[in-house]
């Protein structure tokens, strides 16, 4: 999928783990990609198990996400 030729996009993981890899360069010109996520943990977890897989699977990286990266003009 390339770009600004499809938005709306929904990509779903039926198992734990799921990779988007974004590639850039500077033949086409873009303002890159924005993301959101939903993390489903399993039916049968408590709040406390959802926490806590969500620190494994993100670690200090989520608890403290940097600023937002923007386009720069010449």
């Amino acid at each position: 999928m390339l770009c600004n030729e499809l938005s709306g996009y929904e990509v779903l993981s039926t198992g734990p783990y799921l990779l988007l890899q974004f590639t850039a360069n500077s033949a086409t010109p873009g303002q890159g990609f924005a993301a959101t996520f939903h993390f489903q943990p399993p039916p049968d977890s408590t709040a406390a198990d959802s926490d806590r897989l969500l620190k494994l699977s993100f670690g200090k990286a989520f608890e403290s996400l940097g600023p937002e990266v923007s386009a720069t003009s010449k």
